[in-house]
């Protein structure tokens, strides 16, 4: 008898084909508590973080956060947070609580994501994002003492006085005034 060669074939040559893709994580939604933060103020970022697998959790998950110029610092003392678990197809509520830099130069700041997290066979996977929070600038001014003329003057006479506003803040001030109001309304 003859041989062939000895080999068969049996078609796809892979196993992996029936394996399932692995799991992804991703942020699907960002707010803040509160809705409106402003530069200099404590708040929480609050992360809707999704396992997108339909068929695998993912577990052992670190979330580390980072921003351009420190302008959002953790208030826990670490830029990291653990979780233990996220089930197949769900969210989890992740809150980072951070504090703004009152020097903020911009409003919008962009929070840049770094996720590692193992599937159910421990492998190491990874993940990167980018989400935006907007951060109020605060408005602050300063009044300098005003400036009485060197000669008093006499009924009747019209006076000039000089007061220095100062923008101690990170935004623009518009169409500033001061209106100089007397303890004695006898003087107006």
């Amino acid at each position: 008898t003859t041989s062939s060669g000895g080999s068969s074939y049996s078609g796809g040559g892979s196993t992996t084909g029936t394996e399932k893709p692995q799991p992804k994580l991703v942020v699907e939604a960002i707010t803040t508590d509160p809705l409106s933060p402003k530069a200099g103020q404590a708040f929480d970022v609050v992360l809707s973080l999704r396992n997108t697998s339909p068929d695998y959790y993912v577990q052992n998950v670190e979330v580390t956060y980072t921003t351009d110029e420190d302008a959002l610092m953790p208030t826990s003392g670490s830029n990291s947070v653990y979780l233990a678990k996220i089930d197949k197809n769900e969210s989890y509520e992740l809150r980072l609580p951070v504090k703004a830099s009152p020097e903020l130069s911009k409003e919008d700041v962009k929070i840049d994501l770094s996720m590692e997290y193992e599937d159910k066979k421990l492998t190491a996977l990874t993940a990167t994002q980018s989400v935006m929070v907007k951060v109020a600038q605060v408005q602050r001014m300063q009044l300098d003492e005003l400036q009485l003329p060197a000669t008093a003057p006499t009924a009747g006479d019209s006076v000039q006085f000089s007061l220095g506003v100062f923008n101690l803040g990170r935004t623009v001030l518009y169409n500033v005034t001061a209106k100089v109001v007397s303890d004695n309304p006898n003087l107006m």
